[in-house]
């Protein structure tokens, strides 16, 4: 059926109307509890009106403060994803979103216009899911120390413009697109899930997952604009320059003018629409300017980084390892490499532990006719086998002497000794010992 501009502008304004009377009413709590502060101290009655206070109140007012606060720091604990329950609270809170932004893709083919009804069997799964979204966002809010910053937080955002809207929806029995597009923002959580499911261990992958979770809530966020203002129209022209524009034609303006390309055969025709294609140009080149040559380097080091060694019959190579850091290479290059660059008949292959730093990887670039880093531990043999340890004229472990502990330091340097040489027991090994007694 189709849906009224009365009833769009209560789905609207219950959102808005939500966000600035309770922002309006946090600010006011907070200049009447400053008040009060600002008037005890200038009186000097702070401390005898706490005595009152305590007095009259007696214990049983202590026991109620100290049960609120046991509660309080019960529900941080709980929010704060340290325990199991809370782990599995932050999933399920994520996953329901995620539930809530497909029923929203579902519920994008009818047209914006018109408003569904409680016979579609979507409806109720999503009210319940706002329900529980509810639920969260008192816990958050009772645990959050400052009130008006929690207010204005992303996630605090994304449930005051979704939630009530679903309540009126109960309320009229039927429901409206409207802004239930801002769930696509609950995908920036996407890594903190992963880490918390143990499905990612590795620095690159933890920065892959944040890049791409920006690049796919911008996408999705945007893209719910469009669909929504290009549907509807500009609202001082009731809707006379609207067109009608899927939300998978919507994804693909997004895209096109995020890369630049702009095809033309899908365009903004409203003002509203034009405006945000704007701005979201000028954003989108710097933000994406940024991420995506990130998002490129992190697969071009994996590639680069894991690869093999490819040993040459008749020429010589040694490998190093343990402490490779830019400190540690500019000295052992400069102590090794005393002879002149065309004299050097020997090439050096670094096993680092960690993917190397723009400063360490330049020293590689400047040295590159005899220097090459492989990604990989001297405790694993799959990684001695891909730099070819035992084709080596010899293996050096380099020891960190700025280390706050040299026994472990000693210890860590040993067990690469003989992972080596449990590999190839041929292998000649020079390692550096910080403390005399480990030799």
């Amino acid at each position: 059926m189709a849906c009224s501009s009365e009833i769009q502008a209560a789905f609207i304004l219950s959102s808005f109307v939500t966000f600035f009377l309770g922002l309006l009413i946090l600010l006011i709590c907070r200049l009447i509890w400053r008040t009060i502060k600002k008037w005890q101290n200038i009186k000097g009655t702070g401390i005898l009106l706490e005595l009152l206070l305590t007095k009259s109140i007696g214990s049983k007012h202590l026991k109620s403060l100290h049960f609120q606060g046991v509660f309080r720091n019960r529900i941080e604990m709980l929010l704060s994803a340290q325990t199991f329950v809370g782990q599995v609270l932050v999933i399920l809170v994520f996953v329901l979103s995620i539930g809530s932004l497909i029923i929203y893709f579902i519920n994008s083919s009818d047209p914006v216009g018109s408003c569904s009804s409680y016979e579609d069997k979507t409806i109720p799964v999503d009210l319940t899911f706002n329900v529980f979204f509810s639920f969260y966002f008192g816990l958050r809010f009772v645990a959050a120390d400052d009130k008006i910053k929690f207010w204005l937080e992303m996630n605090s955002i994304v449930d005051i413009f979704t939630i009530p809207p679903t309540f009126i929806s109960y309320y009229l029995k039927s429901n409206w697109l409207g802004l239930r597009f801002l769930r696509a923002l609950r995908l920036l959580e996407l890594p903190q899930i992963l880490q918390i499911l143990r499905a990612i261990r590795t620095s690159n992958a933890v920065k892959f997952s944040k890049l791409l979770s920006i690049v796919l809530s911008t996408w999705f966020t945007a893209a719910g604009f469009i669909h929504l203002v290009e549907n509807s129209g500009d609202p001082w022209l009731k809707g006379r320059n609207s067109q009608n524009i899927s939300y998978f034609e919507s994804i693909y303006l997004v895209m096109a003018t995020t890369s630049t390309v702009g095809f033309g055969d899908v365009v903004a025709k409203t003002s509203l629409g034009r405006t945000f294609i704007m701005f979201f140009t000028l954003g989108s080149l710097i933000l994406f300017a940024n991420y995506i040559p990130e998002m490129v380097e992190l697969f071009a080091n994996k590639r680069k980084y894991t690869s093999s060694y490819e040993v040459v019959k008749g020429k010589k190579f040694i490998v190093v390892c343990g402490n490779i850091t830019v400190d540690s290479v500019t000295a052992f290059l400069r102590n090794f490499l005393r002879h002149k660059s065309g004299e050097i008949n020997i090439e050096i292959v670094f096993l680092g532990e960690v993917p190397p730093s723009l400063e360490l990887e330049t020293i590689f670039k400047c040295n590159m006719a005899y220097t090459t880093f492989i990604s990989g531990s001297a405790l694993k043999w799959d990684d001695l086998r891909r730099v070819a340890v035992e084709s080596a004229e010899a293996c050096l472990i380099i020891a960190n002497p700025l280390c706050s502990d040299s026994h472990a330091e000693d210890t860590s340097n040993i067990m690469r000794v003989l992972s080596i040489k449990n590999y190839n027991p041929n292998t000649r090994i020079i390692i550096q010992i910080l403390q005399s007694h480990n030799k």
